[in-house]
């Protein structure tokens, strides 16, 4: 993906277990896992919310499940929104093997390329 491109892309990823994930623990897995820290962004707050949050708006899951490694199940998506909050895309890059979908990424990076000249040309007219 082109530098430009990248560089105007904002990523949010959003706790889904806020008691454990304070702003401290968040930084740390972010520097560890080398994380730009330019544009990604991770959240906490109020755990109910958070999750009717990515249903709502995020078209994404996160709930309390005993049965789910950390007693969280989740989605592996990721959620593409354009600059005016519409979503434009929703992406299972997450195989259930945590391994990566290059099937759902490439799909998921060429939309972003898309939607980043969509944006060109409206910002050019």
């Amino acid at each position: 993906m082109p530098k430009e491109v990248r560089s105007k892309i904002q990523f949010l990823s959003f706790t889904i277990d806020p008691k454990h994930d304070n702003p401290s623990q968040l930084r740390k897995y972010k520097r560890q896992h080398h994380l730009p820290s330019k544009n990604w962004d991770f959240l906490t707050g109020n755990e109910n919310e958070t999750h009717r949050l990515g249903i709502d708006n995020f078209l994404t899951f996160a709930g309390k499940d005993s049965l789910s490694a950390g007693g969280y199940a989740h989605s592996g998506s990721f959620t593409l929104v354009d600059v005016k909050g519409r979503v434009r895309g929703v992406y299972q890059i997450t195989n259930f093997d945590l391994s990566v979908n290059e099937q759902e990424y490439k799909r998921m990076v060429n939309e972003i390329k898309i939607l980043y000249n969509e944006n060109l040309e409206s910002n050019t007219n």
